[in-house]
C-alpha cells in the first residue's frame, strides 16, 4: 500500500526532475549561444565527408584517407544532424541537452536499485543541477553521449543480474558493444562487470561462464558490422579504432606531461619531429597507429623511470585536473568539484557495508586509474563517471535528512 502511494509523487517528482534538467540546459545553451563558434573537431570533419561522398574519411596526420582513428556513433551522430538541419549546432546541442536530461532520469533508477527510492530522487536532482553536466551540452563532444550510455549499460547489467536470463545478458551484452562504439575504454570494464555480477550475487561457476559468454558474444555481435567496415576499408584486423597509438604516445614521449597538453600549453602533437612527420604523411591510417604505439614503447622501454614518474601526473589529471590545459571556467569547475567530491566520499564511507552491490563503481575506478596511467589522464574521463559520484553524495546527503528527521522527532519537533 505504501509503494502505490508513493508511486504517483515518485512519478511526478522524477518528471519534474527531467524537466528541469531540459530547462537548465537549454537556458545554458542560449545564454552562452556558442553554437555558431563551437567545433566537433575530427567527428565534424568526418561527418562532413560522408555526406559529401567522401566515406568515413579524414586528414590525420596526413592527406584525405579511410580511418577508423575517431569512433563511429558520435560521428553519426553529428552526421544525421547535419543532414536534417544542415552544419548547426544548435540542433546538436538540443540533442544533447535532451540526452542529459534522460540521463539524469536514468540516475534516479539507478539509485532506487542501489540504494532506494529518495536517493534515486536527490541523485536525478543532482544530476539535473550539476553544473559540469549542464556545461558540456554546449560542446561538440561525445561526453553527453557517452555518459547516457554507460548509466543505461550499467542498468542493463544489474537486471541481467537479478533476473539471470540469457535474453537480458545478450541485451547487457549489445550495450556494452553500442557504448564501445562510443569510446572504446568501455570494452575493458567487461570484467569489472562479470567481477561486478560474481561479488554480489554469487552464482554458480557454471551459471557465471555461460553468462560471461553470452554478455561477450553479444557485445561482439554489436561491434562487428564496424570491425567488418574497418577490414573492407583498411585491410586489417581493427576492432574499433586506431587512435590507441596516438593516445599511448601522448602520454609517453619526450614531452610528455601526463595530460593531452605540453608544458608550454599546446597540443601534444606540436611536438612530434620532422622526421615522424614524414612518417605519417606516407602511411596508412593502420600504419599511423603503428608508428605511435612503437614510438611510445620505445620510449617506455628506454626511460622505465620518466615512465612510472609521469603516472602521478597522469593520475592527477584524472581525477583532479590538467594543470596545462585551459578552462572557460578554471575556478568555477573547482569549487563545484570539490563540493561533490566531499559528500561523496562521505557516502563511500557510510555506505561501506553495501560494498558488494556498489563494487561495480570501485572496480570501474580501478580499471580506469589503470589504464590512463599507462595512456595519459584527463578531466574529461572522469566526467564520464561522476554521475557515480553524484549517486554517493545524494547517498550520504539522504542519510544526514533522514538522522537529522530523526533528531527533531525525538526531541518532540515537528519538521
Amino acid at each position: 500500500m505504501e509503494k502505490n502511494a508513493l508511486e504517483g509523487p515518485a512519478v511526478a517528482w522524477m518528471a519534474g526532475i527531467v524537466f528541469l534538467a531540459l530547462v537548465l540546459r537549454v537556458a545554458v545553451i542560449f545564454l552562452l549561444r556558442n553554437f555558431d563558434a563551437v567545433t566537433g573537431y575530427e567527428n565534424e570533419e568526418i561527418a562532413l565527408n560522408l555526406l559529401a561522398g567522401q566515406g568515413y574519411s579524414m586528414a590525420v596526420f596526413g592527406p584525405l584517407a579511410p580511418t577508423a582513428y575517431q569512433y563511429p556513433l558520435y560521428t553519426f551522430f553529428l552526421a544525421l544532424h547535419f543532414l536534417l538541419f544542415g552544419k548547426n549546432y544548435l540542433f546538436v546541442e538540443l540533442s544533447q541537452a535532451l540526452l542529459g536530461s534522460l540521463s539524469c532520469l536514468l540516475l534516479v533508477y539507478l539509485g532506487r536499485n542501489l540504494f532506494d527510492r529518495l536517493t534515486g530522487l536527490a541523485a536525478g536532482l543532482l544530476c539535473a543541477v550539476y553544473p559540469i553536466y549542464v556545461y558540456w551540452v554546449t560542446r561538440a563532444q561525445a561526453l553527453t553521449l557517452e555518459i547516457f550510455l554507460l548509466i543505461a549499460l550499467l542498468l542493463l547489467v544489474l537486471r541481467a543480474m537479478k533476473q539471470d536470463r540469457v535474453r537480458d545478458w545478450a541485451l547487457a551484452g549489445f550495450g556494452l558493444g553500442l557504448a564501445t562504439l562510443s569510446k572504446t575504454i568501455y570494452l575493458i570494464l567487461a570484467p569489472a562487470f562479470l567481477l561486478w555480477a560474481w561479488l554480489w550475487r554469487r552464482p554458480a561457476f557454471p551459471r557465471l561462464v555461460r553468462n560471461a559468454a553470452v554478455f561477450g558474444i553479444a557485445a561482439a555481435a554489436a561491434i562487428a558490422p564496424w570491425t567488418i567496415r574497418n577490414a573492407i576499408t583498411l585491410h586489417a584486423f581493427v576492432p574499433v579504432s586506431t587512435n590507441g597509438g596516438y593516445g599511448l604516445w601522448i602520454g609517453n614521449n619526450p614531452a610528455a606531461t601526463g595530460n593531452i597538453f605540453t608544458s608550454d600549453h599546446q597540443g601534444m602533437s606540436a611536438k612530434l619531429s620532422e622526421e615522424m612527420r614524414a612518417r605519417l604523411r606516407s602511411a596508412s591510417d593502420v600504419e599511423k597507429e603503428r608508428i605511435f604505439r612503437e614510438a611510445a614503447w620505445a620510449f617506455i622501454r628506454q626511460h622505465p623511470a620518466r615512465f612510472v614518474a609521469l603516472v602521478p601526473a597522469k593520475l592527477r589529471a584524472l581525477w583532479w585536473f590538467d594543470p596545462d590545459m585551459p578552462s572557460d571556467f578554471p575556478v568555477v569547475r573547482e569549487v563545484v568539484y570539490v563540493l561533490l567530491l566531499i559528500p561523496a566520499l562521505l557516502g563511500m564511507i557510510a555506505s561501506r557495508k553495501q560494498w558488494r552491490e556498489l563494487s561495480i563503481f570501485y572496480l570501474i575506478y580501478l580499471t580506469l586509474s589503470a589504464a590512463y596511467s599507462v595512456y595519459y589522464g584527463g578531466a574529461r574521463f572522469r566526467y564520464v563517471i561522476e554521475f557515480s559520484l553524484i549517486l554517493f553524495a545524494a547517498s550520504f546527503l539522504v542519510s544526514m535528512a533522514r538522522h537529522l528527521g530523526s533528531g527533531l522527532v525525538r526531541a518532540g519537533v515537528r519538521p
